[in-house]
């Protein structure tokens, strides 16, 4: 069961993209939901927040305000904010987007309101598998994964599905490939196809739409490093992460450590440095921020040469 949560981990990091449902009347909304999601990725946390209190109290019906508020936290969580009340603000604020759109029937339901819930389930999934809680993190899976069925066929139409069939493509197939044990779990799930769930990341990773196109290139990272093992790959969509978000200490740790692994540790060094001085330089982020991502490489480093050494004896 354990090791079920962690192979679907994929399945729990949904894109953060959110849509206006009325393109007319929400383009400030959507404005300020990318604004937000802009500052979210480049660490200016104070800034996050500061939009997210706007569109909170100005779009307080629309779903996506508590999305946004949600990521907020997440990214507060894995930064080195790990604490009762992020993670309490964090369940608080899916309940009251998933409360938005509980009330709209199913048959009335848009492509909006689909990727709403998934993005709900997939989240609330994250935090139960972060703490252990493997059932509830199961059952948040299932329910994510059965709101991405009634959207199987629909990727032309919108485009963030693309994004979500795709992780679920590679990630259903590489279970059943590479842990067979665990075919049970999968036996009535829609079958994968990690080729095509790989073609549609690609795809998104070059989408016009910024947000969708970090979210791929993120996950391509990440299935490169974890999953296909291809750390030349991985590296090169870490490299264009840090790129866009220079800020970013989460998408330079995982560069920095697709670097080392792949054996390029002078290159690897240099992330370490970047990292040092970004912390050093971003006066939002928490004394626990600032050497969080820097405690990590520097036990990856150790943890190499520790490898290295026993290579050798």
């Amino acid at each position: 069961m354990i090791n079920y949560i962690r192979v679907l981990i994929f399945l729990v990091f949904v894109s953060t993209k959110v849509i206006a449902a009325n393109p007319t009347s929400d383009i400030i909304f959507k404005k300020d939901i990318y604004n937000g999601f802009e500052a979210i990725y480049n660490f200016q946390f104070q800034k996050a927040d500061s939009i997210i209190n706007k569109v909170k109290t100005e779009h307080k019906e629309k779903p996506g305000s508590y999305l946004l508020a949600a990521n907020y936290y997440w990214w507060l969580i894995i930064s080195g904010e790990n604490n009762e009340v992020n993670r309490r603000h964090y369940q608080e604020s899916l309940e009251q987007a998933l409360n938005k759109v509980s009330i709209v029937k199913d048959e009335k339901l848009t492509n909006e309101d689909l990727y709403c819930i998934i993005s709900v389930f997939a989240y609330r999934s994250r935090l139960e598998a972060m703490n252990k809680n493997y059932i509830k993190a199961l059952s948040n899976v299932n329910n994510c994964i059965s709101t991405i069925k009634k959207t199987f066929g629909k990727e032309s139409e919108f485009e963030p599905f693309n994004l979500t069939s795709g992780i679920y493509n590679f990630s259903i197939q590489q279970v059943r490939a590479k842990h067979p044990y665990l075919f049970p779990y999968t036996v009535f799930l829609p079958a994968g196809n990690k080729k095509k769930g790989i073609e549609m990341l690609n795809k998104t990773a070059i989408s016009n739409d910024k947000l969708l196109s970090t979210e791929a290139n993120y996950f391509l990272m990440k299935i490169n490093l974890e999953e296909d093992i291809n750390y030349k790959h991985s590296s090169e969509f870490g490299n264009k992460l840090v790129s866009d978000y220079k800020p970013n200490l989460l998408y330079r740790y995982y560069y920095f450590k697709s670097l080392l692994l792949n054996g390029k540790m002078d290159l690897a060094l240099e992330q370490i440095r970047i990292l040092t001085t970004e912390s050093r330089a971003n006066k939002e982020l928490s004394n626990a921020q600032k050497v969080h991502f820097l405690n990590l490489a520097k036990k990856d480093i150790t943890n190499m040469q520790s490898k290295t050494a026993k290579k050798t004896d």
